[in-house]
């Protein structure tokens, strides 16, 4: 009687899927802890705004949200505003490349408050509050009223348009 021959599986392919299982599980746990703190980051900048005083609301400010709703460019250096709900972009145009900062707004009265919802802004997710104006030939400024951040101040106080 012959015996037979086994091929041995060589130990290459088995360590092979066992590398590839585990990168796999680790893309998926990275995956989940990205996840997990930006939802966190998300609820904090909600709380923050949950925070600002907007239990008076009257008309007026009814009024003014629907006024600011929609598209603002900048007469200083052309950023692009748009103001949805209670939901803000600031778009800097560039020549490589823009840059769109998002965040919610909150609009009592003359008062407008801007949070960005994320932490990696250069704001971080504090609150800035400005005064703003329409003024007759439909424009709007912004004033600032208490705003620790340069860069977000330095963009919104100006003289903007609708396009």
């Amino acid at each position: 009687m012959a015996k037979r021959k086994y091929k041995k599986r060589s130990r290459k392919s088995n360590n092979f899927f066992m590398v590839f299982f585990i990168i796999v599980i680790v893309l998926a746990i990275a995956a989940f802890v990205i996840t997990y703190f930006v939802m966190q980051t998300e609820d904090t900048a909600d709380k923050n705004i949950a925070n600002i005083d907007s239990t008076k609301i009257s008309t007026q400010s009814i009024t003014a949200k629907f006024i600011l709703d929609g598209t603002w460019a900048s007469y200083n250096d052309g950023a692009m505003l748009t103001i949805k709900g209670q939901s803000f972009t600031i778009e800097l145009p560039s020549v490589e490349s823009s840059e769109v900062t998002s965040g919610k707004i909150i609009i009592v009265d003359k008062t407008a408050t801007f949070v960005y919802t994320y932490d990696d802004s250069n704001c971080g997710i504090k609150p800035g509050k400005y005064e703003f104006k329409i003024l007759n030939n439909g424009e709007v400024t912004f004033k600032k009223l208490d705003d620790h951040c340069n860069s977000r101040s330095m963009l919104l106080v100006a003289t903007w348009f609708k396009v």
